[in-house]
């Protein structure tokens, strides 16, 4: 039981580095974790290590965003 279970959050550039690592942290407090990366293959095995989708977005790009973001509120639950 982590402190963040029954959490949901969305990580913005998953796909390597701090985005990575905070996806890591966040699920293994017990929260259920979205990862967005504009490169589709890193935000895909961020998804698969932390059991979560793996969105699509470059974030300089408003629509592209705003699609992620449903997405991920329709995959996460809210």
């Amino acid at each position: 039981m982590g402190i963040l279970d029954g959490h949901r959050a969305l990580v913005t550039g998953a796909g390597s580095g701090i985005g990575r690592a905070t996806c890591l942290h966040l699920r293994a407090e017990g929260a259920t974790v979205a990862a967005l990366d504009r490169d589709p293959e890193s935000a895909a095995a961020t998804a698969k290590e932390i059991d979560g989708p793996a969105l699509v977005a470059d974030m300089a790009d408003g629509d592209a965003v705003a699609a992620a973001v449903g997405q991920a509120v329709g995959e996460l639950g809210g």
